[in-house]
């Protein structure tokens, strides 16, 4: 097989050592050794090189880097983080994407998980313009992740067809439903009742019917009846909720003792609206 013409054996072999194992991108050596992109993609048909993708170029060309490989290995943060972005998190169809937006108040826990994922992507701030309330996101480029989250159901458009971490392993559970609470949960008092609730809620009737089977099957947590809800919209929403204090008490416990990663503003109204003594949990001594 003959040399491309113009181009020298030296600068063939210059263009696949540039390309394959340093990575570079069409663009750099172009601009490094001034050889056309047109000559470059030739020379990498020659010699059976597949071209990358517009997603892996950009894979490798990411300015911020992340741990690739967090969601690989099953921990208590990895599997709150994954319950967190079940409920509040947004994959991208198109792109190696995946984003967690929350408000002001919230942007602690951004930050905590931004440490853990070893993410130095800085946390990006703006304003909603309808509230002008300040929004914080926490963005990641990963196809690791991308591929890892589906794994445990995570999905781009996920909001109806999420699925249940089926294959997270069972002593990591609550860790998940810590996270997804912290997402689409709240706890709250009725007043009128003199009662307090534990709820969570989410548009997919699988993710729902599995978190209730774990805390009532795993867990030994007794359960008001799960509630279903329909928007003006149509949208139907599905509801759990606990009611009874010892019940509530017991779930406390079961999320946030010897845990580090949490939100911290629903934790505190958890210990107010039960009135649980802050140094009840060992990791507020630290």
């Amino acid at each position: 097989m003959g040399r491309i013409k113009n181009l020298s054996e030296e600068q063939e072999k210059e263009i696949l050592e540039r390309y394959l194992n340093k990575q570079e991108s069409l663009y750099k050596i172009e601009k490094e050794i001034h050889i056309s992109q047109y000559m470059i993609e030739k020379t990498l048909k020659k010699y059976g090189v597949k071209k990358r993708t517009y997603i892996e170029a950009k894979q490798l060309g990411r300015k911020y880097k992340c741990d690739d490989d967090f969601f690989k290995i099953p921990n208590s943060n990895m599997a709150y983080i994954l319950g967190l972005l079940a409920a509040d998190g947004s994959i991208s169809k198109k792109e190696n994407l995946i984003a967690i937006q929350l408000e002001e108040k919230d942007k602690e826990i951004l930050e905590k998980i931004q440490q853990v994922t070893k993410n130095n992507r800085p946390i990006e701030e703006y304003v909603r313009p309808e509230t002008q309330h300040k929004i914080y996101s926490f963005r990641v480029w990963s196809k690791n992740w991308k591929d890892s989250l589906a794994h445990y159901g995570i999905i781009p458009e996920k909001t109806f067809k999420l699925k249940p971490p089926e294959l997270l392993p069972s002593k990591y559970i609550i860790d998940y439903i810590r996270g997804y609470f912290d997402g689409d949960g709240s706890i709250y008092e009725v007043k009128s009742q003199n009662r307090i609730f534990f709820e969570i809620a989410g548009a997919s009737k699988a993710e729902i019917d599995w978190i209730y089977d774990k805390l009532v099957n795993q867990y030994h947590i007794l359960l008001n009846k799960k509630l279903i809800e329909t928007k003006p919209n149509g949208t139907v929403i599905y509801k759990i909720k606990i009611g009874n204090k010892e019940e509530l008490l017991k779930l406390y416990h079961l999320l946030y003792d010897n845990k580090k990663l949490f939100m911290k503003r629903k934790k505190d109204k958890f210990e107010n609206l039960l009135k649980i003594p802050r140094d009840s949990n060992s990791l507020d001594k630290e």
